[in-house]
């Protein structure tokens, strides 16, 4: 005999007492543990207090139909796998289709045979077994696997983080030793007091040129590491700098506007909006095939909202919904900010339509903020 069967708790609801006598004692020499009712109403105060197995229900009860409780039994939560086989005294094709349309797994035909009651009871009692372990471990490894997106989830804005502190930190020693050495070369090449002016070899001269060159792209390195603005004056002037920077590199026109007065940001949370406006608008210079683009934020109590809007050709919205979740070439970039943005509470929409233009809007709690925070060497 199958274990699980052995192990099984049954109840039996019928108003025949003898039947369910009977019936109750054939399932206990088969190892069962079968309880017996004779209404609807009992039925449901054991159901409330017991877990079963599987119900042998009887189609006509005292104080209700059997097909009414058995429906109204499946639409409850907690219920609706518990497998209930119905007895009939016509077994009719109109009541057997009536039992499966309530919920029912299987029907025997009163007066039964035994073995065939015995027989039906264990292939339902023991799939319902193998049902509620396959949902149970099915549940483990969904928790787990959630736990683990939820895990990459936090080491990716951990990374981000990390990695704008070590572009902070490159930038300090960039502009703390590197570019003022190379202005106190600079100095020294300057003529000296009293010098006539084109003295100077033209080899002094190109050297000049050549350190007020190297200069002016280190300046410009160590901004676009990770600009000074950001720390300095804030999230809407470091995504002015921004704007303005992409408008030089590319044909798209920045007009960058606050709504408002944002409350002062903690480091990390800045760092996390002004690369998401990064990520966004630098999109918009290279698949958006825009002219222009708005880029506005604005804050109400408790949180922080950023839009970016293009006048771009626009992108069918499945295939947005593709890139967003990282299922299409290029589209990394983008699930890796929303996944970002969720993980401290926010929420990114993109609205877009084939020729009309992109919108990605993002909201973020300021009251949950990212554990890392980068701060300067």
């Amino acid at each position: 005999m199958n274990r699980d069967f052995e192990r099984s708790r049954l109840l039996v609801v019928d108003d025949d007492p003898l039947l369910v006598r009977l019936v109750c004692h054939q399932l206990a020499d088969a190892g069962m543990q079968p309880c017996g009712v004779g209404s609807g109403r009992e039925a449901r105060a054991r159901l409330a207090v017991e877990r079963f197995d599987l119900i042998l229900l009887d189609v006509q009860l005292p104080d209700e139909n059997g097909y009414e409780l058995c429906r109204d039994l499946k639409s409850q939560p907690g219920y609706g796998d518990l497998p209930v086989i119905f007895m009939t005294a016509h077994g009719t094709e109109s009541e057997v289709l009536r039992g499966f349309d309530a919920g029912g797994v299987d029907y025997v035909v009163k007066p039964f045979d035994a073995r065939v009651l015995l027989a039906r009871v264990s292939t339902h009692a023991t799939l319902a077994r193998l049902s509620r372990r396959l949902h149970q471990d099915l549940d483990a490894r969904t928790e787990s696997l959630h736990l683990a997106h939820r895990r990459m989830r936090e080491m990716d804005a951990a990374l981000c983080l990390a990695e704008e502190r070590e572009r902070r930190c490159l930038a300090d020693q960039l502009h703390d030793s590197t570019i003022q050495q190379l202005v106190l070369a600079r100095i020294l090449l300057d003529p000296k007091p009293g010098t006539v002016p084109g003295d100077a070899s033209p080899r002094t001269e190109r050297l000049r040129e050549l350190l007020d060159l190297s200069l002016s792209q280190l300046r410009t390195l160590v901004f676009e590491l990770s600009p000074p603005v950001l720390y300095q004056g804030g999230l809407f002037a470091a995504v002015q700098w921004l704007g303005g920077e992409l408008t030089g590199r590319w044909s798209v026109r920045f007009d960058c506007r606050q709504d408002g007065e944002l409350p002062v940001l903690p480091d990390d949370l800045k760092v996390t909006l002004f690369q998401a406006a990064r990520e966004l608008m630098t999109n918009v210079c290279k698949h958006a095939q825009a002219t222009r683009a708005e880029v506005r934020i604005s804050g109400a109590p408790g949180t922080a909202h950023l839009t970016v809007r293009d006048d771009g050709v626009g992108i069918d919205q499945s295939r947005l919904v593709e890139q967003a979740a990282g299922r299409e070439g290029g589209g990394f970039g983008l699930f890796s900010l929303r996944s970002r943005i969720e993980l401290i509470g926010g929420r990114l929409i993109m609205q877009a339509s084939p020729g009309g233009g992109t919108a990605a809007s993002l909201w973020v709690p300021l009251s949950r903020l990212p554990d890392a925070v980068p701060r300067p060497c």
